[in-house]
């Protein structure tokens, strides 16, 4: 969800009208919506996202931890 969000250039979204239907825990809701976690792990997933395969990003990571070791 938040990479989706860094990947239309926004850091936040704006707040929905209904905010009973969408109150998460981890989601802060002050007018606007943004995750309570730091955006390093999402913004590395972004480039995943780009081409529509979030999940191959940790894979990747993996094979170039293995190279460098």
């Amino acid at each position: 969800w938040q990479a989706k969000i860094l990947l239309h250039g926004r850091l936040s979204l704006p707040a929905d009208p209904d905010r009973e239907f969408f109150a998460v825990e981890t989601v802060i809701d002050s007018g606007r919506w943004y995750a309570q976690f730091p955006i390093g792990g999402p913004l590395v997933l972004v480039p995943g996202a780009l081409i529509g395969a979030p999940w191959l990003v940790n894979p990747v990571l993996l094979a170039v931890a293995v190279v460098a070791f």
